[in-house]
């Protein structure tokens, strides 16, 4: 199972990959339009993210180093007076402001209007030397001119991310500007930006991945009800062994000796995004629930005491985003199953619905390897080995 099912790889025999920019021309001194482009091209290995972005992994242990190479290329001398590389790491987020209503003719009105706000977490900026025209300081002569930079990825920094009302993005942008005396502006005469997809991943050890656990009792504490994963830190990507255990019914009560029946089970997956801006200071939170599905499995309905497990697959990124806490982004996330039960022979109208909650960490594959589940196969446990392996 891939770990990022939207991201597409080439041909293995390439050992790097080159993404060009295409260029956008702003206009030139009055004189016929030149071929004048900007090129950048990354060295990302052989992935890439959303959009055919280059993937960059990072981690705490292993800081990633970016490097870039700016091509300028231009077939005619030009007018300029700076070639600036710019790299940036920037969440943004969109505030709403509820406006006066206005009337129109269907009737009144509230007009919802937003204003984004942004955070540089990261900044570089270099200057590519260009030659000049003797005797012509401001003239470029026709020719290809490239620089090559370099960038280490702070591991601390949040993960790139794509919401509808928030994000965080990395970019290089590179321009070729002047001066233009009639409206006293530095203008930028062709420019390029290329964006990165950054994945960073926190070291967690085996001894901090252990298996969590929730606890909840229906029927006035008759029916003990639990949920289970193999650990609290989850992978994107990954296959999520869902492990749900319930009964046996309290002795004495009316239902004791008969079977605990699901009537319907479903999964979400929540994720709560906080972002602080400097201009605007703490937003409030958002909360997403990335994933929401039934749980349909052949649920037991004999047995006074079960365990079930059901396999769901998490989504990779930027669907998900990996777990953060950074002075500027704070992403946490909660796995959530509801169970409607039912004692065997009851009508569905007696069931009662319980919902299992779990505090969970998501974070990326680390650069060397995929972190791997540990072993656990509901096929080969008999019942009474799976209630044993849960209750330890």
């Amino acid at each position: 199972m891939p770990v990022f099912n939207l991201f597409s790889k080439k041909d293995s025999s390439s050992s790097s990959s080159s993404v060009n920019v295409e260029t956008r021309k702003l206009g030139y001194d009055g004189l016929p339009i030149s071929k004048r482009t900007i090129t950048i091209a990354i060295d990302s290995g052989a992935t890439f993210g959303p959009d055919k972005i280059p993937l960059i992994h990072a981690a705490q242990d292993a800081p990633a180093e970016v490097v870039a190479t700016i091509t300028f290329e231009t077939d005619r001398d030009c007018t300029a007076d700076a070639f600036e590389i710019k790299f940036k790491g920037i969440a943004r987020v969109k505030v709403n402001n509820l406006a006066t209503t206005v009337a129109t003719i269907e009737g009144k009105h509230d007009i919802q209007t937003g204003q984004t706000y942004e955070d540089i977490f990261h900044r570089h900026q270099w200057e590519m030397p260009l030659p000049r025209v003797e005797h012509h300081p401001r003239v470029i002569p026709r020719g290809v001119y490239t620089q090559k930079v370099r960038v280490v990825l702070d591991p601390t920094h949040p993960s790139s991310s794509r919401h509808r009302r928030d994000s965080v993005a990395y970019y290089f942008h590179a321009q070729l500007s002047r001066y233009d005396a009639n409206v006293r502006q530095t203008l930028a005469t062709v420019e390029a930006t290329q964006h990165i997809w950054v994945l960073n991943a926190h070291s967690i050890p085996e001894s901090l991945r252990p298996p969590s656990t929730a606890t909840e009792q229906a029927f006035k504490s008759t029916l003990p009800l639990m949920l289970s994963v193999p650990s609290s830190v989850l992978t994107l990507g990954q296959v999520l062994p869902l492990t749900i255990k319930a009964g046996p019914f309290a002795a004495g009560f009316k239902y004791d000796k008969r079977a605990p029946v699901v009537v319907s089970a479903s999964f979400k997956l929540v994720e709560t995004r906080q972002i602080t801006v400097a201009e605007y200071g703490r937003v409030e939170p958002s909360v997403v629930e990335v994933v929401s599905i039934p749980l349909v499995s052949a649920w037991p309905t004999e047995d006074e005491q079960w365990l079930r497990t059901v396999n769901v697959t998490l989504p990779g990124s930027p669907e998900l985003t990996p777990t953060t806490e950074t002075k500027v982004v704070e992403v946490s996330h909660v796995v959530a199953v509801k169970v409607k039960v039912k004692a065997r022979g009851e009508k569905d109208r007696s069931a009662e619905e319980i919902r299992l909650q779990l505090d969970v960490k998501v974070v990326p594959p680390q650069p060397t390897g995929v972190f791997r589940l540990p072993e656990y196969d509901d096929e080969e446990l008999s019942e009474k080995e799976r209630l044993a392996r849960l209750e330890q």
